[in-house]
């Protein structure tokens, strides 16, 4: 919130009801430091207690009147998440409404105010949304190489890592970083105590190392595969 912007909101004059209400609106959700303002039509509307019909018309007029203006705000894949509002508190050359028809002595009229023209310029905002994992997930070589390192066997705790973040609800099976989380994973499996974890004999890790060979290779002739798929079909 903006004590400055706040201040000025209640100061400005000839505007209708739903548009004071909205302007003020902005101004509490405005940031002193930043000037960053970037509430969303639906949350304008709860504030004023307004429908977002209303609030979508009372913006559009406080821009044409030159107390706001409006910028698109653009996620990094280019969707439009809304808009950024700036306020003309002081910076503008729009004149005070109040005086915007007054003639002062000596009989000439104060010009109108003359709508200032920006072009829109998206704003791009990077999102921090995490994925879940997908159900067809398995161990890359650089991943099977990591468990290998600590003595993990990467394919069968691959199956244990799919199985158990795919059952998880909601939020919880969301993750930021997979291959973090994986790393968390196998470290914990390698942190085990001797009783909980059998030792591999020689001719068990010559089986464990052959397996996550022929399953690199399988990934490769499969990635390999939808390559030649996408080169017959003219994909590009």
């Amino acid at each position: 919130m903006s004590h400055k912007a706040t201040t000025w909101a209640w100061s400005v004059r000839d505007v209708s009801s739903s548009e004071k209400l909205v302007l003020l609106a902005l101004a509490d959700r405005h940031n002193a430091d930043t000037g960053d303002c970037f509430p969303s039509l639906d949350r304008i509307a709860e504030d004023t207690c307004t429908s977002r019909d209303t609030a979508r018309r009372a913006t559009q007029s406080l821009e044409q009147k030159g107390l706001v203006v409006r910028s698109l705000v653009r996620d990094a894949q280019g969707r439009t998440l809304g808009y950024r509002y700036d306020l003309r508190m002081g910076d503008s050359k729009v004149l005070p409404l109040g005086l915007q028809d007054a003639t002062p002595e000596g009989g000439t009229v104060l010009p109108k105010p003359v709508k200032e023209t920006r072009k829109e310029e998206p704003i791009v905002l990077r999102s921090n949304r995490g994925t879940r994992l997908p159900s067809d997930w398995s161990p890359t070589g650089e991943q099977l190489a990591f468990a290998r390192g600590l003595g993990v066997d990467g394919l069968e705790q691959g199956d244990r890592f799919r199985d158990y973040w795919i059952a998880q609800p909601g939020q919880k099976g969301v993750k930021l970083d997979w291959n973090g989380t994986w790393r968390n994973w196998v470290r914990r499996a390698a942190e085990r105590s001797p009783a909980q974890t059998k030792r591999e004999t020689p001719s068990e890790i010559g089986r464990r190392i052959l397996r996550e060979i022929e399953h690199e290779q399988a990934s490769s002739s499969t990635s390999r595969h939808s390559d030649l798929l996408r080169l017959w079909s003219g994909e590009d």
